[in-house]
């Protein structure tokens, strides 16, 4: 009789293990597949449809190169745009936010051609023409980045005049962008972020309270099961989509730019990321009036002014 007690007690405790388990990795499921799509690709073309006139007008004024760029982090080749203007001895590689295309960079393109900087932008994962799958939080992304800022380093590594070369990073593509030059930033040298995510987790938790009060899970097990899943599918972990992190590891001369008047990505992200800086060759901007990552748009004047003085300054 104790035999069977005993049986039917570990038959129990395997069942309820089992649930658990399974309830793990359908969460985990849930909250990577929510996360790593924020926006759909699909979203993301029509959202360029609203710059189309602009970018028509864009190409009519410069010469705009289309590119496949071969992309050794995933499957599929970089979309890019190559924009040259004669005299110009520097180059930027932009990044795009979430939501955003290449082509949504138009106003900033021509801001840093008025520099005299060339301009390649290019598609994010899951964004515009780029079919790689998946929004990793800039970690995997910051890959691609680097591709990028490699192909532009020996298109002119042969120029006689020194050349500079800045990376430039919107909202989420400034998490890129930060990850990337934490990662190497031997080939850049300027870092240049605007509505800056200080950490990906950030956001993530945002959307996850929110499940939370409508479903009664609690957030620390979405994020735990999430974590696991990523890493089980990607090989990455959530701790790595930490900007101030990988900010400590830039050495190149880095401007930060928001708005007090954003909600998105409030001001103490921009601080956080100064503040792990450590050098000081830094410059911290915040200015009044604008939504999020509207500044270089909507006031294309005073941005030129801001990296005007940035330039002039290092």
């Amino acid at each position: 009789m104790k035999k069977a007690v005993r049986n039917i007690v570990i038959v129990i405790i395997g069942l309820i293990m089992l649930a658990i388990i399974a309830i793990s990795v359908f969460t985990g499921k849930a909250v990577f597949e929510g996360s790593t799509n924020t926006v759909s690709r699909e979203d993301t073309l029509t959202n360029a449809l609203e710059f189309e006139d602009k970018y028509d007008s864009f190409k009519e004024e410069y010469f705009v190169e289309n590119l496949m760029l071969d992309n050794p982090n995933s499957n599929y080749p970089l979309p890019a745009i190559y924009v040259r203007e004669e005299g110009n001895k520097n180059v930027a590689i932009l990044v795009h936010g979430m939501g955003g295309t290449k082509e949504t960079l138009v106003d900033v393109m021509g801001t840093f051609l008025d520099l005299g900087f060339d301009v390649i932008a290019y598609d994010q994962r899951n964004s515009g023409y780029n079919e790689t799958k998946y929004n990793t939080f800039g970690i995997l992304e910051s890959l691609d980045t680097l591709t990028v800022i490699d192909y532009v380093s020996s298109l002119y590594e042969n120029n006689i005049a020194p050349t500079k070369i800045a990376l430039w990073g919107e909202s989420y593509g400034a998490l890129t962008s930060v990850i990337a030059a934490g990662r190497d930033d031997s080939k850049i040298d300027y870092l240049i972020i605007d509505s800056p995510v200080s950490d990906g987790r950030l956001l993530m938790n945002d959307e996850l309270d929110q499940i939370s009060k409508d479903q009664g899970i609690p957030v620390d097990f979405m994020l735990s099961t999430g974590d696991w899943y990523m890493n089980t599918a990607l090989g990455i972990r959530l701790k790595d989509a930490d900007a101030t992190k990988w900010i400590k590891s830039v050495d190149v001369p880095v401007l930060i730019t928001n708005s007090s008047d954003d909600t998105l990505t409030p001001p103490y992200m921009a601080k956080a990321l100064y503040d792990a800086l450590t050098h000081d060759n830094k410059e911290l901007v915040t200015v009044d009036g604008f939504g999020h990552g509207q500044m270089p748009m909507k006031d294309p004047a005073l941005y030129k002014e801001i990296l005007e003085g940035f330039f002039r300054k290092y």
